[in-house]
């Protein structure tokens, strides 16, 4: 006589396959969310940068509608950081028209004033900018602390605990 053995069907997860499942779920979840975050950080970098080349091409423009200041050597080296323009010069708001030297003044006021709507101080965190004339070759360098680490270097590596993220435009008026 043969003998059979009869086995009960399965009937569902055990405890441990369940367990595994939230496991493997919880962790596409979280790359997920990393994901997200990295997407975020990104996409915030790249406004910045945007940001930063607006006040660029800004100050190019104004040293174009500008060249006998740009001739004169007005605009030859500006660094906003260590020789701040503190006022717009007076002839500003007057029907007396400025002279070169005084638009120079006001445009790097303009592009610098912390209060500005514009300035790089206002669009950029520790945002600041340099001008820097080389044989009618002009240097902009738009500087800011993209990572917020309290960086002050100028020198532009990509060590963002030590040097400021730049933009850099070069032209000719």
């Amino acid at each position: 006589m043969k003998q059979y053995s009869v086995s009960a069907p399965q009937t569902g997860f055990t405890i441990i396959e369940m367990l595994i499942a939230v496991l493997v779920i919880s962790i596409g979840l979280l790359g997920m969310a990393g994901l997200q975050t990295s997407g975020i950080q990104q996409s915030h970098n790249s406004y910045l940068k945007t940001q930063a080349s607006m006040p660029a091409y800004d100050m190019a423009d104004r040293m174009r509608s500008n060249l006998q200041g740009v001739n004169a050597g007005h605009y030859d080296d500006v660094d906003s950081m260590d020789s701040p323009v503190s006022s717009a010069p007076d002839c500003i708001g007057n029907s007396a028209a400025c002279s070169a030297s005084e638009t120079a003044t006001y445009d790097v006021y303009q592009w610098t004033d912390n209060d500005a709507e514009g300035s790089i101080a206002s669009l950029l965190p520790s945002g600041y900018g340099m001008i820097q004339g080389n044989g009618g070759v002009f240097t902009i360098t738009v500087l800011w602390d993209e990572a917020r680490t309290g960086a002050t270097g100028t020198d532009c590596s990509t060590d963002y605990t030590v040097d400021l993220k730049c933009f850099r435009l070069e032209f000719i008026p």
